[in-house]
């Protein structure tokens, strides 16, 4: 078990989201992209297209709550069939309220996904792939509503939670684990 995993595994509150490749980019190659970025500048952004983790969400959940990790998920552990989009744009601006834009640091490796609107991104300053784990999303309960979490939705992909019981197997397989740093979270656009 990795440090960082081990580290969220612990933790009563941390944000969980629903990852894999996409837009041709296999599971290996975005966790070594995003791993480069850390290395080189410090942080990373990884993009999120999830309702229920806004960054003025996630910032509060942080800030009021300790929570400082995000287990990245998927329901079959194979890492190089693309589970989240075809379309692949690149992020070029962030913002921390929705209102005044600077440009992503230079030196940040492409920030892709399916930008649009509505698109945001949590920022880690560690992130490491696990090869091996799963757990049951029932142990948590959702931040925003305290209804237990049994699956992600298209429109809500990630998901700031509470550990309610213990971690236990289940049919969703750990991919990779992430710690936030401040801003923690930041509104994106091409």
């Amino acid at each position: 078990m990795t440090a960082i995993l081990e580290a969220a595994l612990a933790a009563d509150t941390l944000i969980l989201s629903n990852a894999g490749a996409h837009a041709n980019e296999d599971w290996r190659g975005i966790i070594e992209r995003k791993a480069a970025d850390i290395a080189n500048i410090g942080h990373t952004v990884w993009v999120i297209n999830s309702n229920a983790a806004r960054p003025d969400v996630v910032r509060s959940f942080c800030s009021n709550h300790g929570a400082r990790y995000v287990i990245l998920v998927g329901r079959e552990r194979d890492t190089t069939s693309g589970s989240g989009t075809l379309r692949d744009s690149a992020a070029q601006l962030y913002s921390i309220d929705p209102h005044s834009w600077q440009p992503l640091v230079q030196g940040l490796g492409k920030v892709t996904e399916d930008i649009r609107r509505s698109t945001t991104g949590m920022w880690f300053d560690a992130l490491e792939e696990v090869a091996f784990g799963s757990f049951d999303l029932a142990v948590f309960v959702k931040h925003n509503d305290d209804q237990q979490l049994t699956r992600f939705w298209p429109s809500d992909s990630t998901y700031p939670v509470r550990r309610f019981a213990a971690v236990r197997p289940g049919r969703y397989q750990i991919l990779g684990a992430g710690r936030l740093s401040s801003p923690f979270a930041v509104w994106l656009k091409t």
